[in-house]
């Protein structure tokens, strides 16, 4: 809520029953920044009387290890899972500072995971999910850099999310009620400075309602009201960049769908926001899908939407090279996007979309500082193809292109090409597949001056069931050992392998 960017909290966690991705735009339901989609994570739930508990182990190259124990259970009315999960390495990285000091990248994290639940009849279900992560983070700097200086981040954060759900043939919904806090401190040694401190709190609660009131519709209404922030500061010098600085913002939503003579299904929606700091914004989005037949569909959708400033970009004066800007303004978008699936052959599926973004008062840097672009438009497409062979054989393929720069300035760190792939065999208990992701233009800075190599790097994975219980697993990445970046002078791994053994219970 500070810095503007996702913080791990879940993604190393293990009790993830599935992820769904929304893509295209989504500023209805999901509000700003939802433009380039919606990841979606759902944690496990028992779902029958019972149960069941998980532990795995594994050990890799630079002392890196992965560890985790479930465990989850359901009785009469009651649900539960509990989890805990660490996650060690010395990582890849090591060299000698100026004045000799030996850096390394390592890193630390724990974390672990509670939930409960209680069916209330047959058609209310309440429960709560709370996480907390601990984790610590060493930076040795740019590679070669004549003043390599260790930089360790400490993480703590944690948070809790009630849930009460709804279910009924025409209707079903949910009130959600979240908060979520952390506390991040940074230190440069050997100079032994305590270079950054920040406190922030993010909370709120959602209400939303759907109703299927005719064949083929689905009517959803909602608000939602958020409140998040908090104090950041250089705690060497005992300066504020922000001290107790909260934004509140207040929404109403409502969308629409029809499924028109079982071909046509038409969308569209819109949510108004008003945000103590920026004032109002009008978000709409509608679509069109055509599907006369089960081999062939044709999608198409239009959307506008915002993004605020984080209070980062606004007020915080973290490097010599970032300046912060609190004139700035929320980004407005238009978003069009159309595409075609299509299944020619049973189990083989192709997806393509091209989309068009014109950006209002994007926010980027000129120089050291924060600025709104007078526009900024940019175009895409993207293709995906899956096939299944006979029930065990997957083969998947997708590729990306961004046209990432506009009026001579760069969508930092967004390439241009980008192809990805991969062939799996899971049979009789063996699971076995390759990984290739292929990144072409990509650039380090919006001037372009920095241009990140091209690279191919592939990954592997080997594994076997036994005995029903036990899972034994080996990871090979980066098994062509390629020198490559994904950020500016931070190599990153060369061959590497990790293996371990699971068990369920």
């Amino acid at each position: 809520s500070i810095m503007g960017h996702p913080i791990a909290d879940i993604f190393t966690m293990k009790n993830i029953d599935r992820v769904e991705v929304l893509h295209g735009p989504q500023p209805v339901l999901y509000g700003s920044g939802a433009l380039g989609g919606v990841v979606n994570i759902i944690t496990k739930r028992q779902e029958t009387d019972g149960y069941r508990t998980e532990l795995s182990a594994s050990y890799g190259n630079h002392n890196t290890t992965d560890d985790y124990v479930m465990h989850q259970g359901k009785t009469g009315i009651f649900d539960y899972g509990v989890s805990y999960n660490f996650q060690r390495t010395d990582g890849h990285r090591e060299q000698t500072a100026p004045n000799g000091t030996e850096v390394t990248s390592e890193y630390l994290n724990q974390n672990g995971t509670a939930r409960f639940g209680f069916e209330l009849g047959r058609n209310w279900y309440a429960g709560m999910n709370a996480f907390v992560m601990k984790e610590k983070i060493h930076d040795p700097g740019p590679e070669g850099a004549p003043t390599n200086t260790l930089e360790t981040f400490d993480i703590l954060r944690d948070g809790v999310s009630l849930n009460i759900l709804n279910r009924y043939e025409r209707f079903e919904g949910m009130l959600h009620v979240f908060y979520n806090n952390g506390h991040h401190e940074a230190e440069q040694e050997p100079l032994d400075i305590d270079s950054y401190e920040h406190d922030d709190t993010l909370y709120g609660a959602r209400v939303v309602e759907t109703a299927k009131l005719f064949p083929g519709s689905r009517i959803t209404v909602g608000a939602e009201a958020r409140k998040w922030g908090g104090t950041s500061k250089n705690p060497s010098t005992g300066t504020y960049f922000v001290d107790d600085k909260f934004l509140t913002e207040a929404s109403l939503f409502g969308l629409a769908e029809q499924r028109l003579f079982n071909v046509v299904t038409v969308s569209g929606g819109a949510r108004y926001t008003d945000n103590s700091e920026f004032g109002g914004f009008t978000s709409w989005q509608g679509g069109l899908i055509v599907n006369p037949t089960d081999f062939f569909k044709v999608h198409a959708t239009a959307a506008r939407g915002f993004s605020l400033p984080n209070l980062r970009q606004l007020y915080i004066k973290m490097f010599p090279a970032e300046v912060p800007n609190p004139d700035l303004e929320s980004e407005i978008y238009m978003s069009y996007d159309a595409g075609i699936e299509i299944t020619p052959i049973t189990n083989l599926v192709i997806d393509v979309t091209g989309y068009r973004i014109e950006a209002e008062n994007k926010i980027i840097k000129a120089g050291p500082k924060w600025i709104n672009a007078d526009e900024f438009d940019y175009n895409g497409l993207e293709a995906t193809a899956k096939y299944l062979v006979m029930e065990m054989i997957g083969i998947r393929a997708g590729y990306s292109f961004i046209d990432n720069e506009y009026d001579d300035t760069k969508l930092a760190y967004v390439p241009r090409h980008r192809a990805v792939g991969g062939i799996s065999f899971e049979k009789y208990g063996i699971y076995a597949g390759i990984d290739g992701e292929y990144v072409r233009e990509i650039w380090a800075d919006t001037a372009g001056a920095q241009e990140l190599s091209n690279y191919t790097v592939l990954n592997a994975k080997l594994a076997y069931t036994f005995l029903e219980r036990y899972r034994a697993f080996v990871n090979f990445n980066n098994i062509t050992d390629r020198e490559y970046e994904t950020y500016w002078q931070y190599p990153m791994p060369g061959f590497t392998v990790l293996g371990g053994l699971s068990v369920t219970l």
